[in-house]
């Protein structure tokens, strides 16, 4: 029976769309009525024409009259056969060798024209609106619904030749494939949810869904009015109808791809309920440079010797098929035949840097390896690097992944070859030094550091050094640093657990001894809680703060005084998901004239100075910052010299300063919640100054 839709609900609107769908209209719904097209015209077979097979030239009616050319290849064998639909990539067309291949295997395979991801001057017979288009254009609207865009023709033209090669009379119904590339990916995984049952299996290279996860999501997606993103999605994104997936299926991902990135296709695969595989090859960018991956001879051997991926003279490497593992997928899933293929299975972990995991691996596996990345650059740009594992008997497997891996995954290969990965994982994503960024975009284009969660932590914890104890009165036992102690009035020396313990001035000590000026610290008697001093040999000494029990937190040393945690030197770059703290200076620190730099969704968490700080002729804005516990006498953030920077939708809080603090420049604050704070605001005269709707919580 046809996989029918009457009313779509949509849920979960993507990139902070605020459009709110309750039940919508599904303008794909008429397209899934399960009839074959209207044939229009057939064409004069090909001159030549692969062994074995039989081939037809056809011109079917697609979606508003449109006209879409279609080869059917078939053996000659007697049937019924296995059927596949191959779908080809952005720029091209309908694949006609790669569908005689397969034809040659033992397939009934129909390989399309797809308006909307082809490049219309490749259509020589088929016809339609796209046909004046330039290639790509006319694929970001859904105004007023999806139908508008000519990626909607795409789906319908590969529905419509689903049907048919489901209605051809030698085809088995029950054993019908889908395998595509890129955008052609994409539309395999479109067509399996909407299709249903009706598809038994399906291979996706490098294509998914969830593109608000891939590379259009700061571009092409992020030009689009809200509310149109937000019906493109729910309505063309193939992420949102990969609940439907009733078919096994395999996507091969590359893990620096310039257009689907990895966390796209892990998103795509944890909402497909079913039976999924998948294979992610690192370093590779719509490659898959692996065993059974896009690795093929150069050149054909000569004289022909069948092998399992060429038991027939078919065209030779990519031409045949895209990865070479896709024949033993669709050999087992549609045929019966073979084995299938290998497993990787995350096990549960009570340690964050132990990655366990089994292997169900029907073949011998010839190698296994661990590749991790740190947080950074952008997707294309990251390097993963590998930790080799040894094969073991039993297929279980207990592996260190390094504490600053952002990301990481294991890469399994058996003896066909084939090769397949574990879902993407979130390492513990922990650096310990600090983080300096260089390398910025243009205006147009700006480099993006995303951290994914990265926490940059420089403190060290102290909390098991000898301490003498005298009540709330704490001594270390001798220098517990190396280095100098930080000027007394400014800084915090040491954080207990998140608070900092600020350093008092001595002015009195300072008035008899003004060659110690800001060294000159308040003696241990004289200390209210929360405040700390040192001593002539360097030991630190401190009263525990209110709310804290002495000896029931952890003590945490902050590194050598004038360290930042993230230091930006370079103009028009956008930093996200970073947590800054336990930096013995800022937490975010920025000089000189730096331009065109936005933070997003930061942490500046317990650092000795201030959480963020711009300072010179700096140009940054700010948009959802969590700035607590800093220890600068200023502020949690405090922007001076000529900076110009804005802040929105931050939360500030527990501060030893005040939340903000401004001398000199322009700055704007908006939609912030500040609490816990002695001052809010601190506004040097002569700084222009604004904001609006903050949240005073007292």
């Amino acid at each position: 029976m046809p996989h029918r839709f009457g009313r779509l609900v949509v849920f979960g609107l993507a990139i902070g769309a605020s459009w709110n769908l309750a039940a919508v209209e599904d303008p794909l719904a008429p397209l899934l009525d399960g009839r074959p097209p209207e044939i229009v015209r057939v064409l004069p077979a090909p001159a030549k024409i692969a062994p074995g097979i039989a081939v037809e030239r056809i011109v079917f009616r697609s979606h508003d009259n449109a006209e879409i050319f279609a080869l059917i290849a078939r053996p000659l064998a007697p049937g019924p056969h296995p059927g596949l639909l191959v779908l080809h990539g952005g720029g091209g067309s309908a694949e006609v060798e790669k569908a005689q291949a397969w034809a040659q295997r033992g397939y009934l395979a129909v390989a399309p024209d797809l308006p909307g991801i082809a490049e219309p001057k490749k259509l020589v017979e088929s016809k339609g609106r796209w046909s004046a288009l330039a290639y790509g254009e006319g694929r970001w609207t859904a105004a007023p619904d999806a139908s508008a865009s000519v990626i909607f023709d795409a789906v319908s033209s590969a529905m419509r030749a689903l049907y048919l090669l489901r209605a051809q009379p030698d085809v088995i119904p029950d054993r019908i494939g889908v395998v595509g590339i890129s955008w052609g990916g994409y539309l395999a995984t479109m067509v399996c949810g909407l299709a249903g049952e009706q598809v038994r299996a399906a291979f996706s290279v490098y294509g998914c869904g969830f593109y608000e996860l891939t590379a259009q999501r700061d571009t092409t997606l992020a030009q689009m009015p809200p509310e149109e993103r937000a019906r493109w999605l729910q309505q063309l994104d193939a992420g949102r109808r990969a609940n439907g997936i009733k078919a096994t299926f395999f996507i091969a991902g590359a893990a620096n791809d310039f257009f689907f990135w990895p966390q796209a296709v892990q998103a795509t695969l944890d909402a497909i309920p079913g039976e999924k595989n998948h294979l992610y090859a690192p370093n590779a960018n719509h490659k898959a440079p692996l065993p059974g991956g896009s690795l093929f001879p150069a050149k054909a051997v000569e004289p022909f010797v069948p092998t399992a991926f060429q038991p027939y003279p078919t065209p030779t490497g990519n031409k045949a098929n895209w990865l070479a593992m896709e024949v033993p997928f669709f050999e087992y899933h549609l045929k019966g035949h073979g084995e299938p293929l290998p497993q990787v299975a995350i096990l549960p972990s009570s340690e964050p840097a132990l990655a366990r995991f089994a292997i169900t691996a029907p073949r011998p596996l010839r190698s296994i390896e661990i590749y991790w990345a740190a947080a950074g650059p952008e997707v294309p740009k990251r390097v993963w690097k590998p930790v080799p594992v040894e094969v073991r008997t039993d297929q279980r497997y207990a592996v260190t992944v390094p504490a600053e891996a952002a990301e990481w995954f294991v890469v399994a290969s058996d003896d066909r070859p084939a090769t397949v990965s574990s879902r993407l994982m979130r390492g513990q994503n922990l650096l310990r030094q600090p983080l300096v960024l260089k390398e910025g975009g243009t205006a147009a284009k700006p480099a993006i550091f995303d951290g994914q969660g990265l926490t940059i932590d420089l403190g060290r914890d102290v909390t098991a050094h000898a301490w003498r104890r005298e009540g709330e009165l704490w001594y270390s036992d001798g220098k517990i640093c190396e280095w100098a102690p930080p000027d007394a009035g400014q800084f915090a020396g040491l954080f207990v657990d998140e608070m900092p313990l600020s350093i008092p001035r001595d002015l009195a000590g300072e008035r008899t001894a003004p060659d110690k000026k800001s060294r000159c610290y308040v003696a241990p008697v004289a200390l209210q809680p929360g405040q700390m001093g040192f001593a002539v040999d360097g030991s630190i000494y401190f009263r525990w703060p209110k709310g804290k029990i002495p000896g029931a937190a952890r003590l945490i040393l902050p590194p050598k005084p004038g360290t930042s945690a993230v230091t930006i030197a370079c103009s028009h770059i956008i930093v996200r998901n970073i947590t800054a703290k336990y930096a013995a200076n800022d937490g975010f620190n920025i000089h000189n004239r730096w331009i065109g730099i936005r933070l997003e969704n930061v942490r500046a968490i317990s650092n000795a100075d201030e959480g963020i700080s711009a300072h010179d002729d700096v140009e940054m804005a700010v948009d959802g910052a969590e700035v607590a516990w800093n220890g600068s006498v200023a502020g949690g953030v405090t922007d001076v010299n000529r900076s110009t920077t804005r802040y929105a939708n931050c939360r500030v809080h527990d501060n030893l300063g005040a939340a903000f603090a401004f001398e000199g420049g322009s700055h704007r604050v908006t939609d912030t919640v500040i609490y816990n704070q002695a001052r809010d605001f601190s506004v040097a005269e002569g700084t222009k100054f604004s904001s609006a709707r903050i949240d005073f919580r007292r």
